[in-house]
């Protein structure tokens, strides 16, 4: 019967060991644990304080005026991308007008010579032919005068 008592006391024992060691355990979780690192406490006045959040406030507000303006830029070179597009399609028409300005101009200096060719032709041929008119009416002017000299031995 010894051995009975012996067997429940050493039961009884170790529930209460591990009962008691719970309610420790679990009175540890929530306790405190001081951090590992070391805590930086900075001390300034409140003018430098203010200071210090102004400057923040003004940064921000840099950052959010250059945030909208990155913003509109990226929206923008959208429309600028179709601008240049557009604009690089009337270039490539005017370079096509350009060209075809040009050869009409070769054409035209060229129908400009065969002109200029002709011209010098015609007053070629008008000089022959003033040059014919002037030597026949002297020969004329010659014969009349001759005419006129034996019509007047003549009639003499």
């Amino acid at each position: 019967m010894w051995g009975k008592y012996r067997n429940f006391v050493k039961i009884t024992l170790s529930m209460c060991l591990c009962v008691s060691l719970s309610c420790f355990l679990s009175l540890d979780v929530g306790a405190y644990t001081p951090p590992t690192g070391q805590q930086t406490t900075i001390v300034m006045s409140m003018s430098q304080w203010n200071e210090l959040k102004q400057e923040l406030i003004e940064q921000e507000n840099d950052l959010t005026q250059l945030r909208q303006k990155l913003k509109m830029l990226r929206s923008t070179s959208g429309e600028q991308i179709k601008l240049l597009e557009s604009l690089q399609n009337d270039l490539s028409k005017t370079q096509e007008n350009l060209m075809s300005a040009n050869v009409s101009l070769t054409a035209c200096r060229n129908e400009l010579k065969e002109s200029r060719a002709s011209l010098q032709t015609l007053k070629n041929q008008i000089k022959t032919l003033k040059h014919k008119q002037t030597v026949t009416r002297r020969q004329r002017d010659v014969w009349a005068a001759l005419c006129g000299l034996v019509l007047v031995a003549s009639v003499r």
